[in-house]
């Protein structure tokens, strides 16, 4: 008798050990499809066996929102990825905070979820800098690279847009430099031929743009053969809309530099047709790792990962954050070599 009860007990066991971990991977599928494909394929490639994905469409809007928290919640996840929308971000943090369900957010940069979760002890993870830090680091970027160029500066107007090219103006004039613009412009118009105009009577042959994507494209495309080189911020990875990115214009964001393995596996992913030049996939895959070693990570450790040795500060971010200049060739970022 003993003989028949033990193989059952082993096989319960077994089966019980074997338990499938969930990473839910909530990004809007529905709205920017590229950007949430980059981040489950991303978050897929560094996945171990016994770790499976399920997605949930997490919208950007008001109306897509909601509900988000209870298809999350429906997915029994051990740890959730994505949720690159403020909107759909607060609300996911507000239902698995209090039930002890990390959340590593990817291109959020709004602080207000990460004092709301350091206050309340949630496990909210972030893979970007402090919105204060990118600003500081695209400055410092940028005026060491056009050091002794006629470059300008221009910003749409909106908070994260005044606030990078204050940041910038200042790095220039702290380091002696004096850019020959800075102006702001209106987005969103059907030609910005008049605002071209205004950057070659000044002179400029390199201009920074704060602003989104859409419009750095439209400006860079309306200005080719104008001589002017432009650059922009992570803004830039967002997906083509009415203008394509034209190649040639500089990038200034994080430099994930994971390794060999880990880099191989995110060159074939932005490779495949949806991936366009969307940056994300690398994101999701150092946050994928970090979440299938959140269960055994204790405060003040570091944690091995395809970057390298990273840690988790009091506040959730990821550190080490490293940023560096890339050029778009017309397919993909590629990194600038000093």
């Amino acid at each position: 008798m003993l003989r028949l009860i033990l193989p059952v007990w082993l096989f319960i066991f077994v089966a019980f050990a074997a338990k499938a971990e969930i990473l839910v991977v909530a990004a809007p599928f529905e709205e920017y499809p590229t950007l949430a494909l980059q981040i489950r394929e991303g978050a897929a490639a560094a996945l171990p066996d016994n770790w499976v994905i399920k997605q949930v469409d997490a919208g950007c809007t008001d109306q897509a929102v909601q509900g988000v928290s209870d298809l999350i919640i429906a997915e029994k996840p051990d740890a959730v990825i994505g949720l690159p929308c403020i909107e759909s971000l607060n609300l996911a943090l507000a239902s698995l905070g209090p039930i002890d369900v990390p959340i590593i957010t990817i291109g959020s940069r709004a602080g207000a979820p990460s004092k709301l979760a350091a206050q309340n002890s949630w496990q909210l993870y972030r893979t970007g800098p402090r919105e204060h830090e990118e600003g500081a680091a695209i400055a410092k970027l940028i005026v060491e690279a056009w050091r002794g160029l006629p470059f300008a500066i221009i910003d749409d107007g909106t908070i994260f847009a005044r606030d990078t090219a204050e940041a910038i103006r200042n790095e220039a004039e702290t380091s002696g430099t004096k850019p020959v613009l800075v102006d702001g412009f209106q987005p969103q118009l059907e030609s910005q031929q008049k605002l071209i105009a205004r950057l070659v009577a000044a002179g400029a042959t390199h201009v920074f743009i704060a602003s989104d994507r859409a419009n750095i494209a439209q400006i860079a495309t309306e200005a080719a053969n104008r001589g002017i080189i432009f650059a922009g911020p992570e803004t830039l990875l967002a997906a083509d809309l009415d203008f394509p990115l034209p190649a040639g214009v500089l990038l200034a964001a994080r430099d994930l530099n994971l390794n060999v393995a880990a880099s191989e596996k995110i060159e074939a992913i932005i490779k495949t047709p949806f991936a366009l030049a969307e940056g994300y996939a690398a994101d999701a895959f150092l946050a994928a790792e970090i979440a299938t070693r959140l269960k055994t990570y204790t405060a003040g450790s570091s944690i091995s990962t395809a970057l390298g040795v990273v840690s988790i500060e009091p506040d959730g971010f990821i550190k080490p954050v490293n940023f560096a200049l890339f050029r778009y060739n017309g397919f993909e970022f590629q990194k600038v070599t000093p």
